[in-house]
This record gives C-alpha cells, sequence and structure tokens, in this order.
C-alpha cells in the first residue's frame, strides 16, 4: 500500500498541499512507471545534460515566495516509478511529455493552481482513461475507462455529493486513492527536497 509519507503520524498523502508544496503557485506532478529520468526530461523536450541538483525552494525567489516566471522541471524517482514535477505556471503548459510517454506506459497527472482548482487523471495509450476536477458539485468524471478508478474514488466520497467541497482536502484525497491503486510511493522529502532539475527555455 502506498502511504505518500510526509510528516511522522500524518495519514495519506495530506502532507502533499503543506508549505513548501509544488502547488503553492501552479503546480503538476507527473507520474510515470517504469521510465528514466532522462527518459522524462527529454519527453518534456529539454535537456538532461543541463540537469542540477536543486530543492523546491531554490526554484522560487530570492525572498522564499513562490513564482519567479522560470517554469522548470525536476525530476524524482522511487521504486519503479519516476515524478515529474513542475512547481512553476504548470498549468499554462501544455503536458505533452506526460501525453507521449503514455503511449507506452501509465501516466498518472496531479494539476493544482494557486485559486485552488485541482485535477487528477490517469492516461494510457496515449489517451485520457480517467480525469476528475475535485472540490466541485457537479459530475466531472471524464475518461474512455473509468470503471478502474471511479469505485475507489466514490467510497473515497469524490464523486456524487450535493455541494462543493474543499478542492484542497478532495485533490489530496484523490491523490492518495491513485496512489494506492498505482502502487507509487513518494515522501515529502524526496518532492521537496534536492532534485535534478532543468529551466524551461525562455519564451
Amino acid at each position: 500500500m502506498s502511504t505518500g509519507s510526509g510528516a511522522a503520524g500524518e495519514p495519506g498523502w495530506a502532507w502533499i498541499l503543506r508549505h513548501p508544496t509544488v502547488f503553492e503557485d501552479d503546480g503538476r506532478i507527473t507520474f510515470v512507471r517504469g521510465t528514466d529520468a532522462e527518459a522524462i526530461f527529454d519527453a518534456f523536450g529539454v535537456d538532461a545534460t543541463q540537469a542540477a541538483p536543486q530543492s523546491l525552494t531554490d526554484c522560487w525567489s530570492a525572498d522564499g515566495t513562490a513564482y519567479d516566471g522560470r517554469p522548470c522541471l525536476r525530476v524524482a524517482t522511487s521504486g519503479a516509478w519516476s515524478a515529474a514535477i513542475e512547481p512553476i505556471r504548470a498549468s499554462t503548459m501544455p503536458n505533452a511529455g506526460g501525453t507521449a510517454l503514455s503511449h507506452e506506459t501509465d501516466v498518472v497527472v496531479a494539476t493544482m493552481n494557486f485559486l485552488g482548482q485541482g485535477w487528477v487523471s490517469h492516461l494510457a495509450r496515449g489517451r485520457l482513461q480517467f480525469g476528475l476536477e475535485v472540490g466541485q458539485a457537479y459530475d466531472s468524471l471524464a475518461g474512455e475507462a473509468t470503471s478502474r478508478l471511479e469505485r475507489p474514488m466514490r467510497e473515497a466520497g469524490l464523486i456524487d455529493r450535493g455541494t462543493p467541497r474543499d478542492s484542497r482536502t478532495e485533490f489530496a484525497a484523490a491523490l492518495a486513492v491513485l496512489a494506492q491503486e498505482f502502487g507509487f510511493d513518494f515522501s515529502a522529502g524526496q518532492i521537496r527536497g534536492p532534485l535534478p532539475t532543468v529551466y524551461y527555455p525562455a519564451r
């Protein structure tokens, strides 16, 4: 079972939204099964030879606030899974790398912007298999093969309820369901700590 371990005694993936978090500005994590860091950098269109170790907060501005206008890609690996971490302005950029990698393997994507809107999805064979917008009262379920994940998401209270709920809480709960179903596990230290990091070229 995947726990998404954070602070001692902290359940599930609740830590993922605590400061410092990938999602403090406008972030995305793309979890990829059986793919190494070099292949991920290549799929996302950046030069792996330019990677240098940086922590999550190193990617932010000098005064410690999230966002300095420089989108970057960081890659962590745990067991059979790697995580492509984009902590800055990610939702404004298409996830072409994740889609390309999904032609060969399972890809799970978790995106949340600074307004607190979150989206989780599973890609395979280059197409959306399951998608869910969290924190909404309406049914946002989407994808070509929702059956695998619909039941555990319903059991977690993330589908079919009459009123909106806190999107941040639901985001962490949905990520916990995905982690358990697909078997990936990353810690707060891995996600926040020094990782190979490449900045996207200026536009």
